[in-house]
């Protein structure tokens, strides 16, 4: 495998040191850039030349706290316009908003890994990634099944909740008028 430019971008700065530090040590892997926020990394990616940009960025979904916190979906959909060779990978601590990682996956993420991964796993997904294939690891795409399933269930029974006859929709519409 020839080596692989990697860019990291994650608020938590333990994480982000030691993730980095742990990726220098691998054979075949390079961390050229890491970021503690979006506007960093949009910075030094802006300021690399085209042939030293990295191949993949690992993109932390979550970033702050309370109030403060928001996605990266933004982030992704700039990253993956302006740097159309960058193949992101979304991760985060919580894996339970299988809709966040839809909305990665839309704004152009080739995969999503929760920061549990270990190295076989990361080491897969940058193998399917760079087939041109998405990678969600088993877990999540399990979580997301279930969401695609309840969803479906929930539009398919919807409509039966309320089927109601044209001439039981006028009179709801005169009572809500004010007709007794």
């Amino acid at each position: 495998m020839p080596m692989i430019k990697l860019a990291v971008c994650d608020d938590h700065k333990i994480f982000l040191e030691s993730f980095a530090n742990l990726m220098n040590r691998q054979r075949g892997i390079n961390v050229v850039i890491t970021a503690l926020s979006r506007e960093e990394l949009i910075k030094k990616l802006r300021k690399t030349p085209n042939k030293q940009l990295p191949d993949l960025l690992l993109l932390d979904i979550w970033f702050g706290t309370g109030k403060e916190k928001k996605s990266s979906v933004v982030t992704a959909k700039y990253c993956t316009k302006r740097f159309p060779s960058l193949k992101i990978i979304a991760m985060s601590g919580l894996d339970l908003f299988p809709d966040e990682v839809f909305r990665m996956l839309e704004a152009g993420v080739k995969g999503y890994l929760p920061k549990w991964f270990g190295m076989k796993e990361f080491t897969e997904a940058i193998k399917t990634i760079s087939r041109n294939e998405i990678y969600v690891n088993e877990h999540m795409s399990e979580v997301m099944m279930i969401t695609i399933e309840r969803r479906r269930m929930y539009r398919d029974e919807k409509p039966n909740k309320f089927d109601l006859s044209s001439q039981q929709k006028k009179l709801i519409i005169l009572l809500a008028c004010g007709y007794k």
